[in-house]
């Protein structure tokens, strides 16, 4: 623990050379060490050095497979490094793990705008509808997919129809002055 934190400290003085020496000292005593990977994955993402974060955080899908928080740590890497073929995977790996969650559904939808998979999204949206057809966030997020898709006038639709549901609410002015402005 002594030499996490003082890993930790020199992270937080920006000294991230130093930090990973140290952080590499835990792994004399343990194999594995989960705390030490995440310092240095923190580490050198911070850096930007994300062939080493590929490689710490693929280390650590491995070893956790089931860990969400590493699979989206990973897909994040993956985009930094324009890897679209590891993004789509570990985006693939996610959605069974989410798939009964509505607001994990959403933010895996998210993960897939970034990536630029508005298809997917989509698809992941919809399962989140029919997990739970009253979500007003589910709702809004198909109306800016269909606004991103470029389909004005059906985010427009989709807009009003959640007006009279749920009700005026700034996220749905907001949606509606971008559809005018576009």
């Amino acid at each position: 623990k002594s030499l996490l934190l003082m890993a930790r400290i020199l992270f937080l003085q920006e000294k991230y050379d130093e930090a990973i020496e140290w952080s590499d000292k835990v792994f004399a005593y343990d194999g594995y060490s989960n705390s030490a990977e995440e310092l240095q994955l923190e580490i050198y993402s911070q850096m930007g050095d994300w062939k080493k974060a590929k490689s710490k955080a693929q280390r650590m899908v491995r070893e956790d497979p089931r860990n969400t928080d590493y699979l989206v740590r990973l897909v994040g890497i993956a985009g930094e490094l324009d890897d679209k073929e590891l993004e789509e995977n570990t985006l693939r790996r996610l959605y069974p793990l989410w798939k009964k969650d509505p607001e994990k559904l959403r933010q895996l939808a998210a993960l897939h705008l970034r990536a630029g998979h508005t298809a997917e999204a989509r698809k992941c949206l919809q399962t989140a509808l029919t997990l739970d057809e009253h979500s007003f966030g589910v709702q809004l997020d198909l109306a800016r997919l269909e606004f991103t898709e470029g389909h004005h006038d059906n985010a427009e639709n989709a807009v009003e129809a959640l007006q009279k549901k749920f009700g005026k609410r700034t996220e749905l002015s907001y949606l509606l002055g971008e559809i005018e402005l576009a």
